[in-house]
């Protein structure tokens, strides 16, 4: 929330970025939004996305925490760590979290947000600076 916050005051302060101000500060809030309602449901499917994805080196006839904890500080970034956060895995752990996950897919009929996992990459595509 806090890289979020960051990058909607950012825009807000560029003066080059008045055409698409409105659109992408309403695409931040609406992420905010979403993490307010759900931070729990987000987090879960981000670490069933890397569980289920698996990375060279890992064996995938086990699950390992380790490996979990890595792929999910790829995507999240770790300041301890100086890794950088990547909204593109971010996303494709999230896109293949939730549908994936029996407990979810069951009840994805009546799930009412399922639009936002669909548009997730095009809303974080929209928190880079226009150019």
């Amino acid at each position: 929330l806090s890289a979020i916050m960051d990058k909607m005051l950012e825009l807000c302060n560029d003066e080059k970025n008045i055409k698409h101000l409105r659109t992408d500060i309403a695409t931040l809030a609406n992420n905010i939004k979403y993490r307010l309602r759900y931070p729990v449901d987000e987090d879960c499917a981000l670490r069933m996305g890397a569980i289920y994805a698996f990375v060279e080196g890992e064996d995938p006839n086990t699950t390992e925490d380790f490996w979990t904890a890595r792929k999910v500080a790829w995507a999240k970034g770790d300041a301890s760590q100086s890794i950088e956060p990547d909204p593109d895995l971010y996303a494709f752990f999230l896109s293949i979290g939730v549908p994936f996950t029996p407990a979810w897919k069951v009840q994805s009929h009546i799930l009412t947000d399922m639009n936002y996992f669909k548009t997730r990459q095009e809303n974080t595509e929209g928190m880079y600076p226009q150019q």
